[in-house]
């Protein structure tokens, strides 16, 4: 029980700490934009809460990462709709080391959160109340323009992570408007973020997330929005089977 809460409280310094240095590289950056001119936009922001996650996931002992089918993402069209299998909140920091460009939707209360709350505004990310059919409509809007802007959305399609071991049933959304907008889908698949950070707990285990970027599929090549959907969950659930 010691050693846990001791692993918990490094976790939490090392986490505020990186959280820290990256705002105020945010906040550097926006005052350099504005003296020189130039817009910050949310390009930079990314770039920056990517390099966040990124550092804080190699600064964690025994974290590791392996990642298969990088090709596809080099290949995948700009914009895209990615899509990932959820298992912790750790996902998102392997996503951010894949390390491209993309507005991802996130759960509203989460933007509440000093610091991170308004760098992920800055970083044009989404926020979504998933019990709440306006602040899903107004999500998928902001999901729209972003796509419009040419820059890729992630999707978590589960809306919940799984503990199940596997990926649970996808909802529609992400597929709705990949068929509505006609925008392909990049299937993720992701396995072992669960063991890095187990649910409800601050303290970090060794473990190694596997990572795997499968070929996008088009929305044009199915007949339905419930097959197209069905068959970007075998996808991912083959492959995590896989990993």
């Amino acid at each position: 029980m010691l050693k846990r809460t001791s692993k918990s409280i490094a976790f939490l310094a090392v986490f505020s700490c990186m959280t820290i240095v990256f705002a105020l590289i945010l906040l550097k950056k926006r005052v350099y934009f504005f003296l020189i001119g130039k817009k910050f936009t949310s390009h930079e922001a990314h770039e920056i809460a990517t390099q966040w996650g990124k550092s804080l996931f190699k600064a964690i002992p025994g974290w590791k990462i392996k990642f298969k089918g990088l090709e596809n993402l080099a290949k995948a069209p700009k914009p895209s709709i990615y899509i990932a299998n959820h298992e912790s909140a750790t996902d998102i920091l392997a996503i951010y080391l894949l390390d491209f460009q993309f507005r991802w939707l996130a759960k509203k209360e989460i933007f509440a959160f000093p610091l991170i709350g308004k760098a992920m505004k800055m970083s044009g990310y989404i926020p979504i109340k998933r019990e709440d059919k306006k602040s899903r409509q107004d999500a998928i809007k902001k999901c729209e323009l972003s796509l419009e802007n040419k820059v890729s959305v992630l999707f978590f399609p589960e809306g919940t992570r799984s503990s199940l071991g596997y990926p649970k049933k996808f909802k529609l959304g992400a597929f709705k408007l990949s068929k509505e907008k006609n925008y392909p889908i990049v299937p993720i698949a992701l396995k072992g973020a669960g063991g890095l950070l187990k649910k409800s707990s601050l303290s970090p285990s060794k473990a190694t997330v596997k990572i795997s970027v499968l070929p996008a599929i088009y929305p044009h090549n199915y007949s339905s929005l419930e097959t197209y959907t069905q068959a970007a969950h075998d996808m991912i659930c083959d492959e995590h089977k896989k990993l």
